[in-house]
């Protein structure tokens, strides 16, 4: 009887030893970049499907609009997928299925509103003095 005690405790032991060595590996990985940016793509039409065929890799897919956060590319689907007609969706910069498509640069931030400071005039305005 001690002598399955003692196994169930080393047993135990090594099962316990394992767990925290395990937590520990998994703690010290890397995590995954996060995204730059996020695309908006659609499969490229073609005279065989007007609407693009989305059974081809989303690498050769149609780059349509760039955002700097998930929420943008999101809220823009509908208005976008009504525009062109076609299926669209958001992915990731990061995303390995996309490695060979062309980097796109993001949009231009709007600049931050300044207090007490007017805006320029628009070009080809005058402003009477």
């Amino acid at each position: 009887m001690q002598a399955d005690r003692h196994i169930d405790k080393r047993d135990m032991f090594v099962r316990s030893t394992l767990a925290v060595l395990l937590v520990t590996l998994v703690g010290c990985l890397p995590a995954a970049d996060p995204p730059f940016a996020w695309y908006v793509l659609s499969p490229t039409p073609n005279s065989f499907y007007p609407q693009g065929d989305a059974s081809t890799a989303i690498s050769t897919w149609e780059q349509i609009k760039v955002f700097p956060t998930f929420e943008g590319c999101e809220d823009s689907l509908k208005e976008i997928q009504n525009r062109i007609n076609r299926e669209v969706g958001c992915f990731p910069s990061n995303d390995p299925r996309l490695k060979n498509l062309k980097p796109a640069s993001l949009p231009e931030p709007s600049p931050a509103p300044t207090a007490g400071v007017p805006s320029p005039a628009p070009k080809g305005s005058s402003r009477a003095s």
